[in-house]
């Protein structure tokens, strides 16, 4: 019986996974044992066989997120490959700077005014962070939901495998310089203006300024 329901669970639930963004949490544990009605073994005996499959990814104290178990893949991949070929942060960031203003170009013709309404959204709540480990996470949210706008799998997968990487490699650059969190938002109310008005130009310029902003500061790290 108690297969069974695991089963079922599992069936449901997995459905419910495949239709969330990559990055999005799924429900506590207590909400999905009052969803389904069952112990909280079961549900934690269905959570971990999605994290085997490299469906889910769960964290302590905070929950379950849905990730892309092949995106980790090729993290790892990369990883290994900076560490044989001693290539370093400038590398990674020169790398998704190429990405991402591709991203941001795409991105500029394809949003909608709902789309510019939700950066702008998630702009404002950062505003409000003052500890440099969360508006990371935040920031990192923010450049992944222009590449979802984008509507190009590709580079959303890419820009996603570059966050895996970083967070090993001393990427939280706010955390070692916690004044840069002012003009990297104005950098990035600056590119959702220039995205409105599919100025490709002022795209270019900002996302530069932005990129060596974040070299200066792994310069000066390192």
């Amino acid at each position: 019986m108690a297969e069974f329901l695991s089963e079922r669970i599992a069936e449901t639930l997995g459905n419910e996974i495949m239709a969330l963004d990559y990055g999005d949490m799924l429900p506590s544990e207590r909400k999905l044992v009052e969803k389904y009605k069952v112990s909280r073994n079961c549900i934690r005996e269905v959570l971990k066989s999605f994290e085997d499959r490299g469906l889910i990814e769960i964290i302590p104290g905070k929950g379950a997120r849905k990730i892309n178990g092949t995106s980790k893949i090729f993290s790892r991949a990369l990883e290994d490959l900076m560490k044989t070929t001693g290539t370093g942060l400038k590398d990674l960031i020169d790398a998704r700077e190429s990405i991402e203003i591709q991203i941001f170009y795409k991105a500029a013709q394809r949003a909608s005014n709902e789309d510019f309404d939700n950066l702008g959204m998630m702009c404002s709540q950062m505003d409000k962070l003052t500890d440099p480990i969360e508006y990371n996470k935040k920031d990192i949210e923010f450049h992944l939901a222009i590449a979802k706008i984008s509507k190009n799998p590709v580079m959303l997968f890419l820009l996603n495998s570059l966050y895996e990487i970083s967070d090993k490699f001393f990427f939280l650059i706010t955390k070692f310089s916690p004044d840069s969190i002012a003009s990297a938002q104005n950098e990035h109310r600056a590119l959702i203006e220039a995205m409105k008005e599919k100025n490709m130009i002022r795209i270019a310029e900002i996302a530069h300024l932005h990129f060596e902003d974040i070299l200066s500061l792994v310069t000066n790290i390192s």
